[in-house]
């Protein structure tokens, strides 16, 4: 059995991102392109709170298609590669 706890809920899931990126500041620019896949629940954003380092997790509405899987992969990807550049330090 597999036990998660995860989100699509907006407020949660940018609250666990946040943990994940402490040093980091979080704008609406920054996950813009991630957070339609958590909102619509394609993917959800484990609690690094038992999770750590939190995953994407697939949510109630993934379905598998590999042009949708290449997409947001792409889009976590961009969100990473970005908050992580110096500049997005506090």
């Amino acid at each position: 059995m597999n036990f998660q706890f995860a989100t699509c809920n907006k407020e949660m899931a940018l609250r666990h991102l946040q943990k994940a990126y402490p040093k980091r500041t979080l704008t609406d620019e920054l996950v813009k392109d991630i957070l339609p896949w958590i909102m619509n629940d394609i993917v959800r954003i484990q609690d690094p709170d038992f999770h750590f380092p939190p995953q994407v997790v697939a949510g109630k509405n993934w379905k598998e298609d590999a042009e949708m899987r290449k997409k947001i992969e792409q889009d976590f990807k961009k969100f990473h590669e970005t908050i992580t550049k110096n500049e997005y330090l506090i």
